[in-house]
């Protein structure tokens, strides 16, 4: 199955009425997870390209050596270029609603939060400290490294595809030329006010 066709599959799923608020937050984990890897290869393969470009530079090029490497550059930036936008349009849909919708976390508590996002059991105690007094998603989210720390494979990533995918849309949203941050803040911390997550007895 390609990455298309499971993203497709994973809508598909999470566009489905009366699914478990914890069966909800694993989809969008997983629709995180595959958009991530999407987007990370095809940036790899552009990259890769740009590189080989350049090392067909001699040291003393000419114009017209510095041209044709320019072209390939362009080409390479060029590299699904399409498929790479709309995997970004789907970080930044899917990351703008796992920053709004608190309610998917007030519902599960810190303790199935900390489960779901794949924290390593041994951090549990230091995530919950270095979240303050921050809203709920975001205390937990955005603390460096602890989502997905219990995995191997992501031991020596700072941001987990959640945290990579709400990033996204809030860099888009701060692109916007009436973005006021300090608004949004006001609006984020007043909706969450006396909604600190507590930990489950």
């Amino acid at each position: 199955m390609t990455n298309q066709d499971l993203l497709k599959r994973l809508w598909a799923l999470d566009a489905k009425q009366g699914l478990s608020i914890r069966t909800q937050l694993l989809v969008r984990r997983r629709l995180c997870r595959v958009l991530s890897e999407l987007r990370h290869q095809i940036q790899g393969e552009r990259q890769a390209q740009i590189r080989k470009a350049r090392l067909q530079l001699p040291n003393n090029p000419s114009p017209f050596d510095q041209a044709r490497i320019k072209r390939l550059e362009q080409t390479a930036k060029g590299h699904r270029i399409q498929e790479l936008a709309e995997t970004l349009r789907q970080q930044i849909q899917l990351g703008g609603d796992l920053v709004i919708n608190q309610a998917i976390y007030d519902a599960l508590g810190l303790d199935e939060l900390l489960v779901l996002l794949n924290v390593n059991s041994a951090d549990h105690a230091w995530v919950v400290e270095q979240m303050g007094d921050e809203p709920p998603f975001f205390g937990l989210v955005f603390v460096p490294g602890s989502e997905n720390s219990a995995s191997r494979e992501a031991q020596r990533k700072e941001h987990g595809p959640v945290l990579e995918a709400c990033l996204s849309s809030i860099t888009e949203v701060m692109r916007h030329p009436d973005f006021d941050p300090e608004a949004l803040g006001r609006r984020i911390r007043k909706k969450n006010k006396g909604k600190r997550l507590k930990r489950v007895k």
